[in-house]
Formats: structure tokens, sequence, C-alpha cells
């Protein structure tokens, strides 16, 4: 039988390695192969986030103050990328430029340079339930003005609701609960608070306003009767 040696460096490119094929029976034979190291092509991917939230992945931390939106792969690597919400604040909507998706899951295959966004829901914000109000009877009721704003998402729809948080006993009534601006009627005098509550369908952030009604009657003060 034959014995092989080999006799390599790896220090230089390319490298030159030696066979040497022994025998006790037959003469040393001696081949010579150069080997000549390529590299692997690489493949960039840009990641981006609309919204508060993040992507993270295998060398990528994109959204939310993080800034490690590109990474250089592999030709043909197949990456995985999870979208991240922010807990009470943001929902995950979608995905775009990816291979396929499962959930807040993202796989890119890398065979060309690639650029992936993930877009992320708000919850409602500048809920304003309107400034603290008094009213005198024998007037019971007043009217509400609330306000608030969206980002569209996720399906550009808003509805809003009406109720009373605490005061005296009694129902406090609303021509329309679900309208930013209703008239309320009170059932008694008090110091009552009502809450605007608002929702995009995924998320809901509230507002509250104070409204007293007191038992006596507006005085209007008047100036001194003329005399003549």
């Amino acid at each position: 039988p034959f014995t092989y040696t080999a006799n390599a460096s790896a220090s230089t490119n390319p490298t030159t390695v030696t066979l040497t094929a022994s025998s006790t029976s037959a003469s040393a034979r001696t081949a010579t192969f150069t080997l000549t190291a390529t590299s692997i092509p690489t493949n960039t991917l840009t990641t981006s986030v609309i919204g508060n939230g993040t992507i993270t992945g295998t060398g990528i931390n994109c959204g939310n103050g993080n800034i490690d939106c590109n990474e250089a792969y592999n030709n043909g690597t197949n990456v995985v990328l999870t979208s991240n919400a922010i807990a009470g604040t943001s929902t995950f909507v979608s995905f775009t430029g990816c291979t396929s998706t499962v959930g807040n899951t993202c796989t890119v295959n890398m065979s060309v340079a690639r650029t992936v966004s993930a877009t992320f829901n708000a919850r409602p914000t500048g809920v304003n339930a309107g400034l603290d109000q008094m009213i005198h009877m024998p007037a019971m009721s007043t009217t509400l003005t609330g306000s608030a704003s969206d980002d569209n998402l996720p399906t550009g729809v808003l509805s809003y609701s009406w109720t009373k948080v605490s005061g005296p006993a009694g129902t406090v009534s609303f021509t329309n609960a679900n309208a930013l601006v209703t008239t309320a009627t009170f059932p008694t005098n008090g110091t009552y608070t009502l809450r605007l509550n608002v929702s995009d369908g995924a998320l809901s952030a509230t507002d509250d306003i104070v409204v007293s009604v007191n038992a006596n009657p507006r005085v209007s003060a008047s100036g001194p009767a003329s005399v003549t």
C-alpha cells in the first residue's frame, strides 16, 4: 500500500500543495498542485422601520433609536428577520421586501441586494376630552367636544366612546356616546369625571374631563340703580 503525505502553506494565495506517495515496494511519486482561494460574493441587506418598533436579525437591530440597519451576507444566505412592536404603544402591521413571511417573521434570500421595511401602527395621539367645565342649575346639560388624531393605521378609522368614571349616583346620559362632539345630561348636582376613549381597532388612548354641576344658580352681577 501507498502512504500519502502532503505539505501546504496556508499563508499565501495561491497556495502550493505537494502530495507525495511512497511505498516500501515502489519508488516515491510526487505531485504538485496549486490551489487558489476565491472570495464568496456578498450582498447587502438594508432595513428600515415605519412607526414605533424594531427589526432584529443576525447583524440587524434597526428602529426605535437603533441604527444597525445594514448588513452584508454571503450570496444565497437566507436571513430571518423579526418585527418587534412596543407593548402598549404600537402593533406590527406588515413587512415589504421579504422572500416570504410568517406572522411577524420575514425570510430574505440574499441572492441579490435586498431592502426590507416593517410598518408599525401607533395608538391614537392627541386625545383630548376638552377643558374642565362648570354648569349651574337649573341647567343640567353641557356640550362635550373631544379631539384626536391618528396615523391612519391599521384601517384609518377611529371609534369613540364617552363614559362616566366617577360622580354622584345616577346615570349620565349622552345624546351620542360614540361621537367626538356630544351633549351630556347629569342626574343631579355634584362633580363628575367623564372619559373619552379613542380606538383605532388595535390600540386605544383616553382623556378625562371634570364637569361640576353647581346647585346654586348663576348670579349675574349688576351695577347700582341709577338715580334721576
